[in-house]
């Protein structure tokens, strides 16, 4: 028989094999010895059947030793087998109790069934033999060994057997190889890895071992928590982790509840001596209260011993030796009925810390009192965690606030990403690549942020290269981008189902866009753009503003969906595309000539617009970034009264304004003309400030009116000479469309033809074998297994990209054909 444990023998119960194995039909129910310990005192055990060994692995026979393993312990459980304990709470095997001669004796008659048993009378034998009382468990390990060796009960190999150790190589001798001397016998201890658990703190190997605790009947808890999500008055945001849920409850055990630590929220369970039949107290196993507060106890006492009895209760002293011996759960207190008063304890162990934190919900309002919080905040509405707490949180909180406030504890469960680094990997101060999240709102220098991640590193080997690379990557650190910008950017790579990964960069990129949205406060600043009260966006008559008004309200409508469904990368997206693009590098230029011409009623409709736009955007950002916004909702306008000061305290925008389609036409036609001029410019390697004469070909009144009314708005920011409408497209132009409209740029006297034909073509060349080279690369079965994730989306990333720029230079070196 194999054993990972050798000196656990000493306790063995059994010896169990699989009811279908053949090989050993014919002994089951017969008795085996021990080979430990003294010769004259060999315990026999029984060989029975059971369905936990596997006929397939080893000799298919395995001991049962069901105090020191969690699997023997149920297979002890089911053949009714003794568990005999050998360590105590250090590791060391014990040396207590009676000799082991004895021991041994008493055990041998229970295994023939010629002896009671009860599991007192089986915890307080001690089956090991003197020889090995007190030693640590690894060295005991090692005498047992031994031992077993020295009697011929080994199983012996050649030392060089590659299952203890690797084979030797020849040895060299004048020059000659010859093979080594026979390598002596030894024991077969095999040198292979095995599953064996350590504390996390101690990292030390964990004994199991026999402990009276207390457990709460966690199956008849799971039903309702069942119930309830599969009926949906809870619900998992994204779904796919009420699988989670519900398996782990479909299949809970037993809930051990008690803890041996020296702080957290004491067991509810007293002790006293119990009335024998013969009317006196003590002796054996204690009288158990439960009582949810002291008066309940009291009367539960006075019940039990009599109201004549007086009751003292021993609560701060963790230990009463004198009476209670708590690792046994016994109590030594005798006497009778008529003495004067008698001692409860309550039990030194505290609860499991998960059972105090599925309280939660409730016991922080107030509970068990009936207050106005309670009544206020339970059940909350929405719970934020993690994946890998569901069973250790959710699931708890879920049970106990059901069977005892008789409601759900809340009635949405968002299970949120995981932040990894800007590889994909998990951060780990092991690892050396945390970002530490203050580092990022407050700025780090690089000597301050190499040294924390050195600091905690699992190999220090790898310190000098984890310095280099943070050097290499933050030669100065970082600035502080401040709390707002990193809860911008967590918002926006927060997708369901989709964990996040974290880069400087990325919080960089949102310290920008808040930034950008201050400039934007600036600008409305400068031009005296004041909040109106009353101001009605369904009102306004220019275009321009009938567009932005639009914008806005499709942003409205996605943000609060976004938000509502938890999608909250979805909800920060549409605020950036609003505020970045549509805000800031389109209204704001498309308004600057509005503000700056002569009609003072476009002006005043335009500032009035702004205004209200910046209103409801600051509403609509300010639980992505609530502290920038409340700044510039103060300083927007100082003069708002008490109640309207505070932008937290405002209505969330609701408005449903139907878009107007002739304007949104218009704007996006004006908006496609200026990005087709800068990118053909571009694309040409025209710079952008160089002005050029456009001509609309065949556009008609329609298209000159529509010039003329934005002819300040094309000429600035497309950057043209002159616009003229005409029958046909001048010489020396190229063309292209827009929307429904021709439109002409005449370039032949700009640029160098030839030139910007050869570089187009250069450039097209360069991307159509990049393109190639990388579609190579991703067909190559190996790279795409054997590469990490990160670098096989890259590479297809850059395909879509430069697939898109190779199709815009073909496009314009086509035009150019034309000249």
């Amino acid at each position: 028989i194999a054993t990972t444990r050798p000196e656990t023998m000493l306790g063995d119960g059994a010896v169990a094999v699989d009811p279908s194995d053949e090989r050993y039909a014919s002994i089951v129910g017969k008795l085996c010895e021990i080979p430990v310990g003294p010769k004259e005192h060999r315990r026999l055990i029984p060989i029975i059947t059971d369905e936990y060994p596997d006929p397939e692995f080893g000799s298919g026979a395995v001991k049962i030793t069901g105090a020191h393993d969690f699997n023997d312990y149920e297979v002890a459980k089911r053949g009714n087998i003794p568990m005999y304990s050998l360590m105590d709470e250090k590791g060391h095997m014990r040396s207590d109790g009676k000799p082991y001669a004895e021991e041994a004796a008493v055990a041998q008659l229970i295994a023939e069934g010629k002896e009671d048993w009860d599991e007192a009378k089986i915890a307080a034998m001690n089956l090991v033999p003197e020889t090995y009382r007190g030693l640590d468990r690894f060295e005991a390990r090692e005498r047992v060994i031994a031992d077993i060796t020295e009697e011929g009960l080994a199983v012996m190999v050649p030392a060089d057997d590659p299952r203890v150790q690797t084979k030797k190589k020849k040895k060299k001798k004048g020059g000659d190889d010859v093979l080594a001397e026979p390598a002596p016998l030894v024991p077969l201890v095999e040198s292979k890895p095995i599953q064996q658990p350590f504390g996390d703190r101690s990292k030390v190997v964990i004994e199991p071992m026999l402990t009276d605790q207390w457990f709460v009947d966690a199956e008849t808890l799971a039903k309702p928590a069942l119930e309830a999500v599969a009926s949906g008055k809870t619900k998992f945001t994204p779904d796919n982790y009420r699988k989670t849920y519900d398996n782990w409850l479909k299949d809970i055990q037993p809930w051990c509840i008690s803890r041996q630590l020296w702080w957290g929220h004491r067991i509810p369970v007293w002790y006293g001596p119990a009335i024998n039949a013969d009317g006196r107290l003590g002796g054996g196993k204690p009288h158990i209260f439960v009582a949810e507060n002291l008066d309940e106890l009291q009367a539960l006492a006075q019940k039990y011993y009599g109201d004549e009895t007086k009751i003292e209760f021993i609560k701060d002293e963790i230990l009463d030796s004198e009476h209670v011996d708590h690792k046994s759960r016994t109590y030594s207190y005798e006497g009778t009925t008529s003495k004067p008063y008698v001692r409860l304890q309550q039990d030194p162990d505290v609860l499991d810390t998960w059972f105090s934190s599925g309280l939660w919900p409730f016991s922080t309002q107030g509970w068990p009192e009936d207050t106005e919080a309670l009544k206020t905040f339970y059940p909350t509405s929405v719970l934020v965690t993690a994946f890998d707490i569901i069973f250790f949180w959710v699931a708890r909180m879920m049970m106990q606030g059901i069977h005892i406030m008789e409601e759900v504890p809340f009635k949405d469960v968002y299970i949120h990403a995981l932040v990894l680094d800007e590889n994909g990997k998990k951060m780990s101060k092991s690892v050396g690549n945390t970002i530490d999240p203050l580092d990022l709102i407050q700025g780090v220098d690089a000597e301050t942020l190499v040294q924390k991640r050195v600091r905690g590193l699992k190999d220090p080997e790898k310190a000098p290269q984890i310095e280099k690379d943070t050097r290499k990557a933050y030669p100065d650190g970082f600035e502080a981008f401040g709390a707002d910008a990193l809860r911008f950017t967590l918002g926006r790579l927060a997708g369901q189902g989709r964990n996040i990964r974290l880069s400087v960069q990325a919080v960089e990129g949102n310290r920008n866009f808040g930034t950008k949205l201050w400039n934007a406060a600036r600008f409305a600043e400068m031009n005296d753009c004041k909040t109106i009260e009353g101001f009605n966006p369904a009102a306004v008559a220019h275009p321009i503003n009938k567009w932005i008004i639009g914008e806005l309200s499709a942003c409205i409508g996605d943000v609060t969906k976004g938000i509502e469904e938890y999608r909250f990368n979805d909800a920060a997206s549409a605020l950036y595309k609003f505020i970045w693009s549509q805000l800031c590098d389109w209204y704001l230029e498309l308004v600057k000539p509005v503000f700056s011409g002569s009609d003072e009623s476009a002006a005043n409709e335009a500032r009035a617009t702004l205004s209200w736009v910046l209103d409801e955007t600051l509403k609509l950002l300010h639980p992505f970034t609530p502290f920038i916004t409340e700044e510039l909702w103060e300083k927007r306008s100082p003069g708002r009264t008490k109640a309207q000061n505070y932008l937290m305290l405002q209505e969330w925008p609701t408005y449903e304004i139907p878009r107007d389609g002739e304007a949104d036409k218009e704007v996006e036609w004006v908006q496609n003309l200026i990005s087709e001029v800068r990118s053909l410019k571009g694309d040409l390697d025209i710079p952008g400030g160089q002005k050029i004469p456009l001509a609309f070909v065949g556009g008609g009144a329609s298209i000159a009116d529509r010039a003329q009314r934005y002819d300040d708005i094309l000429s600035r920011m497309a950057r043209l000479e002159s616009m003229e409408v005409a029958d046909e497209a001048p010489k020396g132009a190229i063309m292209t469309v827009v929307g429904d409209t021709n439109v002409a740029l005449k370039i032949a006297d700009i640029i160098n033809v030839d030139d910007a034909k050869a570089r187009l073509d250069k450039d097209i060349s360069q991307l159509q074998k990049d393109v190639k080279s990388t579609e190579g690369k991703l067909a190559n079965k190996n790279f795409v297994d054997r590469a990490p994730p990160e670098i096989v989306e890259e590479n297809r990333e850059r395909i879509v990209e430069w697939s898109a720029r190779l199709e815009k230079l073909s496009s314009a070196r086509g035009r150019l054909n034309e000249l």
